[in-house]
């Protein structure tokens, strides 16, 4: 990707968001949506985790911006993160012995990161971005996929546990297309979305890190592939 085309996104992440999401992640989520809804002739966003929808009101600037009808799928409990599981507190779980991580490996606790329908919804009502996205309440072994989701060109994951991260793909990544763009925003940082990729796809399967603050020591939390597209380079 030019320089000039990243420069030319970087009006999307204004105003500011209420995300706890970096600013170097929250680039990145706008990039990669840009990228699946301008170079895939098919299939909608999906988002499993919104919180307080600070990435889901990015997304939704992003299909607003390209004058897409592509939708945006918002999806969470709005209770919170579940509880956790054997593999959340599997020890050495975050990570890989190749690449580098972030220092912490958190496990998250049942309720953490508990946002209501409601604020979400405010958040789009006020930058008029209801008509793109579709709000999904449930837990994800319950909810997902939704009714009328038939193909999925970005899939961004953040669900932070094992059952966060592991029922969304196992149910969702079926439905991205060749190409398609998945992102999971925790697998440097919470060992049970580490061990969800691992059991459901063998991580790491040709992902590419999402390092943060570069020059520096560094870290990732997030990592990311183009389904079936294991050498294809993109920059983001």
């Amino acid at each position: 990707m030019s320089a000039d085309w990243h420069t030319s996104l970087l009006h999307l992440l204004e105003p500011p968001v209420d995300s706890i999401v970096s600013k170097r992640r929250q680039l990145a989520t706008v990039r990669m949506a840009t990228h699946a809804v301008k170079g895939l002739p098919e299939g909608d966003l999906v988002e499993t985790g919104v919180f307080r929808g600070g990435t889901t009101v990015l997304m939704a600037r992003v299909l607003r911006s390209l004058s897409s009808d592509r939708r945006l799928w918002a999806c969470d409990s709005f209770h919170g993160l579940p509880r956790a599981q054997v593999e959340d507190l599997r020890r050495g779980g975050c990570g890989n012995a190749t690449i580098p991580r972030r220092h912490s490996c958190g496990i998250g606790g049942g309720g953490q990161y508990s946002a209501s329908r409601a604020v979400v919804e405010h958040a789009l009502r006020t930058e008029r971005l209801t008509k793109h996205v579709r709000i999904v309440s449930g837990w994800f072994h319950e909810s997902l996929p939704p009714h009328g989701l038939r193909s999925i060109a970005m899939l961004r994951l953040d669900g932070d546990t094992f059952n966060g991260t592991y029922e969304a793909l196992s149910r969702l990544y079926p439905l991205v297309v060749k190409g398609g763009i998945v992102y999971v925003d925790d697998a440097g940082s919470y060992r049970g979305a580490a061990v969800a990729l691992r059991k459901y796809l063998g991580w790491p399967i040709g992902t590419r890190i999402l390092e943060e603050a570069p020059g520096q020591t560094p870290f990732y939390e997030a990592v990311w592939w183009r389904k079936g597209l294991k050498n294809e380079m993109l920059s983001f």
